[in-house]
């Protein structure tokens, strides 16, 4: 009995060999196909392409600044149209007359160009990264909204355009910030002088409750867009957030309209933005803004927050 055992494995020993042959030569292959788990970093990210709003528009002067600063030269350029939507980008390919200011900080200066189109600034470079964003109105950020734009639809589109149309360059999603406790409805003086009537009660007075719960839609849909469409955060808002909780500075990080960047969180931005894009700590960069704006401890404070923010997203090993 036991020779017949004995006999039986080697058979079935030598089937499992022919087998394995089998598939090596025209079977399944032995490996797969590496999955790439590079990041912003491995990228060697030299040339940036904001398309977004506002929101993309104030800072790209630090990012250049800092980024120099560390002896790195970058090209960055912002497509600019007041509270730009991801539809309403969409809608704008292809168009003949353009709606966008094109701003280019680089090396050479800084130039614009009024009433640019779309694609005029896809096909002015061949940029290493491109980043989209939503507006800043939570109403907009939601992934599945009962009403107004459906920013998952649209997001969707312009992905699958951009990496068809631009296979070299990287998509990136920028995740911005909540308005500031105190804001008041749309800013306008005619809204002002009318004490907001027909402003809709939710906007009137911004609640330290109502900024968490504006920052925590922000940011799902930012987790929700990156999984779905394979994107990399850049995570503004999760900085001013972090800062907003620190009562060194806490929320003082806007202008009077209570929604658009001061000097602090322009360099808040500058910071984290250099940092995704180079792999570089911001921690204890050199620059700062010519007309002494910022004090040192504040400085401090920014810089940390900005890379605490990065290394929740991407590790504590990535910036350095």
């Amino acid at each position: 009995m036991k020779r017949y055992i004995s006999l039986l494995l080697a058979i079935l020993m030598l089937f499992s060999l022919a087998l394995a042959g089998c598939q090596k030569e025209g079977g399944e292959p032995e490996t797969t196909e590496a999955v790439d788990t590079s990041t912003p970093k491995d990228w060697e990210v030299r040339k940036i392409l904001m398309v977004g709003s506002s929101y993309s528009y104030y800072y790209c002067d630090e990012l250049f600044a800092i980024a120099k600063a560390d002896g790195i030269e970058l090209k960055v350029a912002n497509l600019y149209v007041s509270g730009g939507t991801m539809a309403q980008h969409y809608a704008q390919i292809g168009a003949t007359s353009g709606i966008y200011d094109f701003i280019i900080h680089q090396t050479t200066g800084k130039t614009v160009t009024e009433n640019a189109t779309i694609d005029q600034a896809l096909n002015f470079d061949n940029w290493d990264v491109i980043t989209i964003q939503e507006s800043y109105d939570p109403k907009y950020n939601i992934t599945n909204p009962t009403d107004g734009d459906k920013t998952k639809e649209w997001v969707d589109k312009m992905v699958v355009y951009l990496r068809e149309k631009y296979p070299e360059s990287h998509v990136m999603w920028q995740q911005v910030w909540s308005k500031e406790v105190g804001y008041q409805g749309p800013y306008t003086e005619e809204n002002r002088a009318n004490n907001f009537v027909g402003v809709p009660e939710v906007s009137k007075v911004l609640t330290p409750e109502k900024q968490q719960q504006d920052y925590e839609v922000i940011r799902d849909c930012a987790l929700d867009l990156c999984e779905s469409f394979n994107m990399y955060r850049i995570p503004s808002g999760d900085a001013w957030q972090m800062v907003r909780a620190d009562d060194r500075i806490g929320d003082d990080l806007c202008i009077e309209d209570g929604t658009h960047e001061n000097a602090r969180g322009q360099y808040l931005n500058g910071c984290v933005w250099y940092e995704v894009m180079t792999g570089n700590s911001c921690v204890g960069n050199t620059w700062r803004p010519a007309d002494g704006s910022l004090p040192e401890e504040e400085i401090a404070v920014l810089q940390e927050f900005a890379h605490k923010a990065v290394a929740a997203v991407y590790g504590e090993d990535y910036a350095k």
